[in-house]
């Protein structure tokens, strides 16, 4: 049995329009993983702001809350879905409370890593993320959702 011309060229069209439905597709996810991620961001900030306002806990020589309560959101923080499942749940408080320090000395994350961190020296927040295929993928994505 021979395959026609015309079949080849329908069969070669379908398998690149799927590819690119594919890479679409991804690039969607991708987009509405970093502005959720951005939201909860805005939403941890949002609360630590609030809570170091009120006369709640202790609070660091700046001002700012010592801890970051996940009953604050419910009995959950709100969800990192730039780093793996098993460190969404947590945030690493910078006991140093260096005033000058903004970022975490790792923002990559693993699963048994936090995947928040914040100074209470400042009261900054930060999102870790995921290792990209570049570091300079890695390091443009951690930029651009902690803008």
């Amino acid at each position: 049995m021979r395959a026609s011309p015309r079949l080849l060229v329908l069969l070669v069209c379908s398998v690149l329009l799927l590819g690119v439905a594919h890479g679409v597709d991804r690039e969607r996810r991708h987009r509405s993983e970093v502005a959720e991620t951005r939201l909860a961001l805005l939403r941890i900030e949002s609360e630590i702001r609030l809570r170091s306002a009120l006369a709640e806990g202790p609070k660091s020589p700046s001002g700012w809350t010592m801890t970051v309560d996940p009953r604050w959101f419910g009995g959950e923080l709100p969800r990192n879905h730039l780093s793996p499942p098993g460190s969404n749940r947590r945030i690493e408080v910078d006991r140093s409370m260096d005033q000058g320090r903004i970022d975490p000395d790792r923002i990559v994350t693993a699963a048994d890593d936090a995947g928040w961190w914040f100074n209470p020296g400042n009261g900054v927040v930060r999102a870790r993320v995921s290792s990209q295929s570049t570091l300079d993928r890695t390091r443009a994505l951690y930029e651009h959702v902690n803008r």
